[in-house]
């Protein structure tokens, strides 16, 4: 009982600040959903990436990127200043996005950690008033972690949003784009639609080699 000496009453609890798990080899806990969002972003060809939040995320984001396969383009991080934080983020934030711009960046994910969030910037409003002054197509993401506590949200709305971006494009029946599929992923099943697309062509092959026949 001597290892649990250390343990309060939860009425003596005051913060969070240095409490002890009960074990040596507790879980680490999730990614933040920035994570995942900057992960996917930075493995698009083309599409830069610009981080908007502490100065710790701002760190972290760099050991993401670092890890990028085939990172082309611009990887950025706006970190908020003490007035910022109170006042809002919008001028400074539209003069990086026009800087970026200007270096070349064609595409500019913005993602959006806790306190913008909780700032409560008008996220939208700013790239519909921003878009039309840049050539670089902007879109973004809120990856405010304290709603979620997890990283799946940074799977979908970054998915989401890539969607809000393609241009569209001629149609062909054998070709399907699939979002959010990695090469790394061989230990988890294939998705249905493509082993259907496996399926069908395979069989459009060997019928094509009895015709030739």
């Amino acid at each position: 009982m001597g290892d649990l000496a250390h343990l309060k009453r939860l009425a003596a609890v005051k913060t969070n600040a240095g409490v002890k798990f009960l074990t040596p080899v507790a879980f680490p806990g999730n990614h933040c959903p920035m994570h995942t969002a900057l992960k996917l972003s930075s493995n698009i060809r083309g599409m830069s990436t610009l981080v908007v939040g502490t100065a710790e995320c701002g760190s972290y984001s760099r050991r993401v990127i670092s890890r990028a396969k085939g990172k082309q383009a611009f990887h950025w991080t706006y970190v908020l200043d003490a007035n910022e934080v109170v006042f809002g983020c919008r001028q400074g934030l539209m003069d990086a996005v026009r800087q970026m711009d200007r270096a070349g960046a064609e595409a500019v994910m913005l993602i959006f950690t806790c306190v913008p969030e909780v700032i409560g910037e008008d996220i939208e409003g700013l790239i519909y008033e921003l878009q039309p002054q840049v050539r670089a197509r902007l879109n973004y993401v809120q990856m405010g972690h304290f709603k979620c506590n997890s990283y799946p949200s940074g799977f979908w709305k970054t998915l989401s949003a890539f969607v809000n971006m393609m241009a569209p494009a001629g149609r062909n029946p054998d070709v399907i784009n699939v979002l959010g599929r990695s090469a790394e992923e061989t230990h988890i099943p294939m998705p249905e639609i493509l082993t259907a697309l496996r399926i069908r062509s395979s069989l459009i092959l060997t019928i094509g080699a009895k015709n030739r026949r």
